[in-house]
């Protein structure tokens, strides 16, 4: 039942039949993260299978083929002992009932054999010791390209070995491939995943759901549970993935032109919004830098060392930008899903109607493209706020 999923489904882009990856696109079978367990003193619900403790054990329920096939998937994605997660999945069993059919196929006293990211000192360990050695340039970023070659480990012929880069999820290798990307495991109150205690922040990487044992697989919504029922920080760490951008507002630009202005209260690195715009060549950068050049403007972005963004044509408002030495805001290429995307974050506390900057980072002969700043004057939004 699952194999048209399993087959058409990229995982990188959330779509079927992805023209961006190939529609030859072969899913990887390697197992995930599971989910951390839920409180032993706090059942789900009514229904828990803790509660059978102090019953009666019943009798073995039955299911059909649909959901046999869906208690499979989700054993395999979430892990076999996250009875409670599994049950929301299925509609129509609870959570004892899910407790019962683990139990009946004997989940209940054996564990998982492979886990890619395990929790166990020794494979953390190892992972960590290959993350070491692999050094992310944060000016160069390589584009990934999953590796695919079965039968032969991770050497100098594998694309993540050339690139530099570790092997993520979507790669085809050993399961127990030491290249691979263990995933944070920052857990606990106080642990946000955005210092550089973070192994995913280290790495210029956004946390992944499948491999940390972060709470980047938890909604961290106002809606949300409080981070003092979950006995842990929220992770911070996700804000492009789930685009979680801040209220901005086009508007007539304090240095020239048009710029962007914060429409809320913004504390220093939170995310702000995502640059974008075509994904081109280097080659094709060069060739339209120099149209660019003689129009005295340009919204081309460095992504990695082969495609730069240019968001020209098709752009957001973060393109109205304007460029400043003493910005407020700053730019960081990070890895989401396998792919690089470009990140904008507050680099002081920001106030409303405050207009964005960050610095361009041109040489001497392109910054005469850039307007000249002027040191007093008022920002065009508050002004308008103020006459209404």
């Amino acid at each position: 039942m699952m194999h048209s999923y399993s087959s058409l489904w990229c995982r990188r882009c959330y779509v079927y039949d992805c023209k961006l990856h190939g529609t030859d696109f072969r899913p990887s079978e390697n197992r995930k993260r599971p989910r951390p367990l839920n409180d032993k003193n706090k059942p789900c619900g009514v229904d828990c299978y803790m509660h059978l403790k102090r019953e009666a054990r019943s009798p073995y329920d039955k299911w059909n083929d649909v959901e046999i096939a869906l208690f499979r998937k989700a054993a395999l994605l979430i892990g076999s002992k996250n009875y409670c997660q599994i049950a929301d999945i299925i509609p129509s069993k609870n959570c004892k009932q899910v407790y019962r059919r683990s139990r009946a196929l004997g989940e209940v006293e054996k564990e998982q054999e492979v886990e890619v990211g395990s929790s166990s000192d020794e494979a953390k360990k190892k992972s960590r010791k290959i993350m070491t050695k692999i050094v992310i340039d944060a000016e160069n970023h390589s584009e990934y390209h999953p590796c695919d070659h079965p039968g032969r480990p991770c050497d100098f012929n594998c694309p993540c070995k050339k690139g530099n880069v570790p092997c993520e999820k979507y790669c085809h290798c050993d399961l127990d491939c030491p290249r691979r990307f263990p995933g944070c495991n920052c857990y606990g109150f106080g642990k946000t995943c955005s210092n550089r205690g973070c192994i995913c922040f280290t790495n210029y990487r956004e946390c992944d759901p499948d491999l940390c044992g972060c709470t980047a697989s938890e909604c961290n919504t106002s809606h949300s549970v409080s981070e003092t029922d979950m006995g842990r920080s929220l992770c911070k760490n996700v804000a492009i993935q789930r685009r979680q951008a801040k209220h901005t507002i086009v508007g007539i630009s304090t240095v020239a032109g048009w710029g962007l202005f914060v429409r809320e209260h913004v504390k220093k690195n939170e995310y702000l919004g995502e640059y974008i715009g075509e994904v081109i060549s280097q080659t094709e950068a060069d060739r339209r830098g120099k149209i660019y050049d003689k129009r005295r403007t340009s919204f081309l972005f460095n992504l990695n060392k082969e495609f730069v963004v240019d968001a020209t044509r098709k752009g957001n408002k973060f393109r109205f930008i304007n460029h400043s030495q003493d910005p407020n805001a700053y730019c960081r290429v990070t890895l989401v899903k396998g792919e690089h995307r470009i990140g904008i974050y507050a680099l002081c506390d920001l106030e409303p109607g405050s207009e964005l900057f960050f610095d361009y980072r041109y040489d001497g002969e392109a910054l005469k493209f850039v307007p000249n700043e002027r040191e007093l004057a008022a920002s065009p939004v508050k002004s308008i706020s103020n006459g209404k």
